[in-house]
């Protein structure tokens, strides 16, 4: 007698294993494609192998299954034939299905069945009836919505840009683009405008004849040095605030530095700088002389039109504080006369390679020491009594 020990079948298993009898094995093997919701009939294939018997005068095997509630058609088995394996093809995956398994001999005569095992749909909740489990249904309580690939809370059958990239799905169909992918910064046709910006501009993303009206960028303004500044370094970061672009093109810049307010003499200038996240910043690559003014200008470039240039800012180069010159007698001169007790004291401005504002101080002695001090005054401004 074939004996199989029980078990329970489940659609997630893809081996199980059974006794036949105390010296046999039967495996169960298992599959199916699920091409939709679970709770939808899908073919299931089963797959079954055991031990061969060892009696001289066995001829093979029969299998058998049946649904619940049905009998065995011992007259017609499902499978015959001398191999220990089997499978049964085209079983419903929302069916509950036994199986036996009878070893006969050459006479014709059959076993007692073996032990029965049975497969056994699982069970999974679809509340809304739409043919889509609870588990993978975005919208378990929807009938109509089950998926929502943008994650915006809007189900795919109603939204039309289910990528939320901007161009609504007919549109991209048309065109030949992903409804699913957020495609709008490509540029299929290498045109210079994103699919968006065909988008917008009523154009063909993949013809490149076929193109929105192009707007030139802003103009960059003055981030820093700031203008008339200073700065301590001979090659110091020149930035801008970056322009804006109507087209949304990514933009690159152009910077120029001039020894003259005339931007007549150039001193060095790069342009393709990549802009940066607000500002954009370029170092100047040449040694600046110390103490002179220089003067720069940048624009934006969208890579078809140029902005206009910046204002011209000014920058002056002052690596160190240097003394200023020591200033020069004016009036009285050296060794004159004055007819006051009271006389203006008057000098000659110094000289200040740094430019910086400078003060003056004044000290009247009675000898010729300079040890007998009368009179003083600190801080005077230039150009001031």
């Amino acid at each position: 007698m074939i004996t199989l020990k029980r078990w329970f079948f489940e659609p997630s298993r893809a081996l199980f294993s059974f006794l036949l009898s105390p010296t046999l094995l039967l495996i169960l093997l298992m599959s199916a494609v699920f091409l939709a919701p679970t709770n939808v009939a899908h073919a299931l294939d089963l797959s079954f192998a055991w031990d061969a018997n060892t009696e001289p005068d066995l001829a093979g095997y029969r299998f058998f299954y049946r649904e619940e509630g049905q009998n065995y058609d011992y007259d017609n088995p499902a499978w015959e034939g001398t191999e220990t394996t089997c499978t049964i093809h085209g079983l419903d995956d929302n069916t509950t299905y036994y199986f036996v398994v009878r070893a006969y001999n050459v006479y014709g005569y059959d076993s007692e069945n073996s032990n029965e095992v049975f497969y056994e749909p699982e069970i999974i909740e679809d509340r809304d009836g739409d043919g889509i489990p609870d588990y993978q249904d975005a919208f378990p309580d929807d009938p109509d919505e089950w998926v929502d690939s943008d994650e915006d809370g809007v189900g795919d059958n109603s939204d039309e840009d289910d990528d939320n990239d901007g161009m609504p799905d007919v549109w991209e169909v048309q065109f030949g683009l992903s409804p699913f992918e957020d495609d709008a910064s490509y540029d299929p046709d290498e045109d210079l405008f994103t699919n968006l910006q065909e988008y917008l501009g009523g154009t063909d993303p993949n013809d490149p004849g076929s193109a929105p009206p192009n707007h030139a960028p802003t103009a960059p303004s003055l981030n820093y040095p700031a203008n008339d500044g200073e700065t301590t370094s001979q090659a110091p970061l020149l930035s801008v605030n970056n322009a804006s672009d109507l087209d949304v093109h990514s933009l690159t810049y152009t910077f120029e530095v001039y020894s003259d307010p005339a931007l007549t003499s150039p001193v060095t200038s790069v342009s393709e700088v990549q802009e940066g996240q607000n500002t954009t910043a370029w170092q100047v690559d040449v040694m600046l002389d110390d103490n002179r003014f220089y003067y720069w200008r940048a624009k934006a470039y969208d890579g078809i039109h140029y902005s206009e240039w910046m204002d011209t800012a000014q920058f002056f180069v002052n690596t160190f504080n240097e003394e200023p010159s020591v200033p020069t007698i004016s009036t009285p001169p050296d060794d004159s006369e004055v007819t006051t007790l009271q006389p203006i004291l008057e000098i000659n401005n110094a000289n200040d390679v740094d430019l910086d504002p400078l003060t003056y101080e004044f000290e009247v002695y009675s000898d010729h020491t300079m040890s007998a001090l009368e009179t003083s005054k600190i801080g005077i401004l230039e150009g001031t009594t």
